[in-house]
């Protein structure tokens, strides 16, 4: 061991950080910082700290316009303490949507990628799956435009049983834009599990894959999704993304191909549902191993 760091930054490199055009911005608005304490990054770190404890307000006020959020602020306070952490309330007069704020990166990025996404399936077949930002835009808003035909409304849950992929990244986008709430599980979760998660949330909406891939095997999901709908309260929705075509599991009463949607020719425009700083976006869930 020895006392002295096995590596240091170039001083540069530290001018140039995020950190310390915060700190900058910070000292411009009040905080304690000095122009010397600027110049040398661990000395402003306390005093930064400090003020974001002793100026909530400010310092998340701060946060809000160096990020560039995308939304109405509304008028101070911009935190409210309460007598925990979890009860403060940020931006209570604030008018946010969190897909908006996602998705207004890509404005000027369009022919960019946004996803880049591999899986089992694109190893085999020797590519892997990318959209640009214009494509998941406009994919996000078809699916918008769906939910709202099918009657899916600000505060409804949207439940999914999907892998890591495209469709359930466009799926969450869509569900939030809309003021929502979506939550999901991996589909090679047990009738149980399933039914455990989403029978709490009672989702106007069911989206499932018809197939997941595990260990280069192939597991069909429409015996397990026929129960797991008899057994959710409220006889929600189904969409299917349908990745083998499956046709088994598109017989189930209602089901509508998720595909369709996304590859609809139209595409309407996406409009984002303003909202309480606070509006419930997601709903997780722990293992299970405690109970449900």
């Amino acid at each position: 061991m020895t006392a002295s760091p096995l590596w240091q930054p170039d001083p540069q490199r530290g001018a140039d950080s995020l950190m310390r055009h915060f700190a900058h911005a910070a000292r411009e608005r009040g905080a304690p910082i000095s122009a010397a304490a600027l110049q040398h990054p661990p000395a402003y770190y306390q005093p930064l700290y400090d003020w974001s404890l002793q100026e909530m307000g400010d310092f998340w006020e701060l946060v809000w316009d160096f990020c560039g959020a995308v939304g109405d602020k509304g008028e101070p306070p911009y935190f409210v303490p309460g007598e925990t952490m979890v009860q403060g309330r940020f931006f209570p007069q604030a008018r946010f949507n969190f897909a908006e704020n996602l998705l207004h990166y890509g404005i000027g990025r369009e022919p960019e990628i946004a996803l880049h996404a591999r899986d089992e399936d694109c190893i085999d077949q020797g590519h892997d799956q990318q959209l640009t930002w214009a494509e998941l835009t406009a994919r996000t808003a078809r699916v918008q435009h769906a939910l709202l035909a099918a009657g899916v409304q600000k505060g409804d849950r949207v439940a999914a049983i999907l892998s890591n992929t495209p469709a359930a990244v466009i799926l969450a986008l869509a569900t939030a834009s809309i003021g929502a709430i979506f939550s999901s599980c991996s589909p090679d979760y047990g009738i149980r599990g399933i039914r455990d998660r989403f029978s709490q949330i009672a989702p106007k909406l069911l989206v499932t894959c018809d197939s997941c891939r595990y260990n280069s095997k192939r597991f069909l999901q429409a015996e397990k999704i026929r129960e797991v709908m008899a057994e959710l309260p409220g006889q929600p929705q189904l969409w299917v993304h349908r990745i083998t075509g499956d046709d088994e599991i598109m017989q189930i009463p209602g089901a509508q191909s998720l595909n369709d949607i996304l590859d609809a020719p139209h595409t309407p425009q996406l409009r984002f549902e303003p909202l309480p700083f606070d509006h419930p976006l997601y709903i997780v869930f722990s293992s299970g191993t405690t109970g449900a």
